[in-house]
């Protein structure tokens, strides 16, 4: 493997005619990013924000809307990786109702989200 800027150059090896045979191509080093929705159901709020270990629990930098119903909701595009976030409704601090939690270093949960890893398939 030959590391070229950002770009990788990777052996691959096919099975032709009974033997593996190398075969070299580039490949981003940037693993695929994924869109991951969140969902708050808030319908008596005036703002909710989101914030996490994706943003470095910026609280001014992801706003998000509301519906008629009173569900807010954004998205995020994110690389594959377990991350922990909550809400920020009306300046206080609130759980996504659904999600699994793990306790922080301030005698509360978070959230988690684990946005999924590609699978790495083989042809030899």
């Amino acid at each position: 493997m030959v590391a070229v800027g950002r770009i990788i150059l990777v052996g691959t090896m096919l099975l032709l005619g009974g033997f593996c045979w190398m075969v070299k191509k580039y490949v981003s080093k940037k693993r695929p990013k994924k869109r991951v929705y969140f969902n708050l159901e808030a319908p008596g709020a005036k703002e909710v924000i989101l914030a996490g270990t994706f943003n470095n629990w910026a609280v001014d930098s992801r706003r998000l809307r509301q519906n008629k119903k009173g569900v807010w909701s954004t998205f995020l595009s994110l690389e594959p990786g377990t991350y922990e976030y909550r809400y920020l409704v009306d300046g206080t601090w609130q759980n996504d109702p659904d999600a699994d939690k793990t306790p922080n270093e301030y005698g509360t949960l978070n959230c988690i989200v684990t946005v999924g890893v590609p699978k790495k398939t083989s042809v030899c």
